[in-house]
């Protein structure tokens, strides 16, 4: 794996737009920094057998990178332990189809800090044990709020941090509450 990291860090692009997980790897961290990611891109987890981190995966320090507007996940992330600054800098991402299951993640920290076109993304629920910030975008899609909402864990004392100007309803506010939760942001309807 080092060798791999060593040579995406030697390019400027990802020549195909697909990357397996090995059964055994214990981290991408850093991965794909500073490289440029095709519009279209997916993840294959499917191989997975232990813990891995995805902590910074696709962080970038360059505005001019490109981004993915689709990420694709195949085979879950119930084993991923970190996904701290995940999509850092990747402020063309809207869409991550498949569902995150962050149940086994005890680094939550800004996974999609800088990701303003994020519209659509799917929580498993019950699966956040920790303080949620997804402030960067506000054009969350009423479903993916919904689905962010569900993904709370029941009884827990921690932070949904959204976007100022995301729009949430009344109903979706009191769901926070509800689960124990305290709302930052999000534009109440």
């Amino acid at each position: 794996m080092n060798r791999r990291r060593s040579l995406l860090h030697s390019i400027t692009a990802i020549p195909d737009n697909y990357l397996k997980i090995n059964a055994y790897a214990q981290s991408c961290e850093n991965m794909f920094t500073d490289v440029s990611v095709p519009e279209e891109f997916t993840i294959d987890t499917t191989s997975l057998l232990g813990f891995c981190s995805f902590n910074k995966l696709f962080y970038t320090t360059n505005s001019y990178i490109q981004t993915p507007v689709t990420l694709n996940i195949i085979g879950g992330t119930s084993k991923i332990k970190d996904f701290s600054l995940w999509l850092c800098r990747r402020s063309g991402i809207e869409t991550i189809n498949g569902e995150l299951d962050f149940s086994n993640c005890t680094q939550l920290d800004r996974p999609f800090i800088y990701c303003s076109a994020l519209k659509n993304i799917s929580v498993k629920p019950g699966s956040i044990h920790t303080d949620f910030d997804i402030s960067s975008t506000s054009v969350l899609t009423s479903e993916s709020i919904e689905s962010i909402i569900g993904g709370l864990a029941d009884g827990e004392s921690h932070t949904l941090k959204l976007n100022t100007n995301q729009n949430i309803t009344q109903i979706q506010s009191d769901a926070v509450s509800a689960k124990g939760w305290t709302l930052s942001g999000g534009a109440v309807q």
